[in-house]
């Protein structure tokens, strides 16, 4: 699953439940060569916008630690 623009998310982390949102993507090339190199999130509990790597939020979805909101 690729992460959209405004897409809504969470992660549970010890026995407490951290929701965000993708306010920005990070790429670079063109067409057939784009790549997505890093999101960022901006918590719902904070102002602050964290930038993360695309393949860590890749791992962290196909592990299961980070979820869809739906």
């Amino acid at each position: 699953m690729n992460p959209a623009l405004h897409s809504r998310w969470y992660i549970e982390k010890e026995n407490k439940v951290f929701q965000f949102t993708i306010v920005a993507i990070w790429g670079s090339g063109f067409l057939d060569k784009y790549r997505v190199n890093d999101y960022e999130l901006q918590y719902d509990h904070t102002p602050a916008i964290q930038r993360i790597p695309a393949e860590k939020l890749r791992d962290l979805i196909n592990t299961g630690m980070v979820k869809l909101l739906g």
